[in-house]
Order: structure tokens, then sequence, then C-alpha cells
């Protein structure tokens, strides 16, 4: 793969809000793929539920906007009342579900020591996702990673035990 271009948008969540979206373009056989990597505002609790809506919105915008192939990426920071989801339309499919339709492949519950610390349980679910749009790329598979804390996944203790890598 050869890198063609590189740049950035901002997705903001409110008016004056920077929260940058890289997208890196590469050349896959003479056509060029365009992968965006996201993070998006953790509301955490209840009370900050709304914090995202804005930047929800912005998001699907931005990538609406890009035309081709397109691999979307990364923390959406989403939760089981509140999925990121794209619009029909937009032709976008989102590979864990397309894969692993009956496995909703949670990377945030009760397992995560992070999780049980410091984030409210209605806001457990899988909030790392991929979204693919593509009619010549087709997903094969996908895993899910950083199912244990930093420290089992790496053999050692220098981490805080309750990091998770998915935090």
């Amino acid at each position: 793969l050869r890198m063609v271009h590189l740049t950035h948008h901002n997705v903001p969540a409110w008016s004056g809000h920077v929260s940058l979206l890289p997208v890196l373009t590469v050349d896959l056989n003479g056509t060029p793929l365009h992968v965006a990597g996201v993070h998006l505002l953790a509301p955490f609790t209840k009370g900050r539920e709304s914090a995202r809506t804005g930047q929800d919105t912005a998001l699907k915008q931005r990538l609406g906007k890009i035309s081709g192939d397109v691999v979307a990426m990364g923390d959406f920071n989403d939760w089981p009342t509140n999925e990121f989801v794209m619009p029909p339309e937009s032709n976008f499919v989102e590979v864990w579900p397309w894969l692993h339709p009956n496995n909703p492949g949670k990377t945030m519950d009760e397992t995560n020591t992070f999780c049980k610390l410091k984030i409210e349980e209605i806001f457990f679910g899988r909030s790392d996702k991929i979204f693919v749009r593509s009619k010549r790329l087709k997903p094969l598979k996908a895993t899910l990673v950083g199912t244990k804390s930093v420290n089992e996944e790496n053999g050692n203790s220098n981490a805080p035990a309750y990091l998770f890598p998915s935090d």
C-alpha cells in the first residue's frame, strides 16, 4: 500500500469544540481507499448523555462526504440505548454484526474492571467499531482484542490493574 494523502476534519460536539478525524488515503491496486480513525467523546454518566449528539451528527455528515471506498474505525463511545449507526442510505456496513450476527461482541462490560470503577452500567456495550463502505472490498474476519487487562495482555504489572486496552 502506498500513502496518497493525509488530511483531517473537525467533528465537533458543540460550537467551538475541536475533535479531529484523521483520514489517510492509500492506493489499493490503483484505486483510493480512505481510512478514517475516530475517538468520540465519552459521556460515562447519565447526566452527560447528550454531550455527544452533535458529534454523532458531524461525523455522519463528514463520512458521507468522502467519496469512494471508506473504512471508518475507532472508539465511538456509544452505548446500547444510543448506538452510533450510519444511516442506511450512506451504504456503510458495520463489520462486527455483519460477520457475527449472533454475538454482541461487548468491549465494555462487567468483565472490564475500568468499566466497573468508572462507567455506569447503562453504557456497557461495544463502543469500538469498524464501518466499511465499498463496492469492491468485503470484510472477511473480525476479532475482539483487548478483552483482558493491560497487565494480562503484556504479562507484567506496570500499568494500573484496572486498565484495559479498550479504555
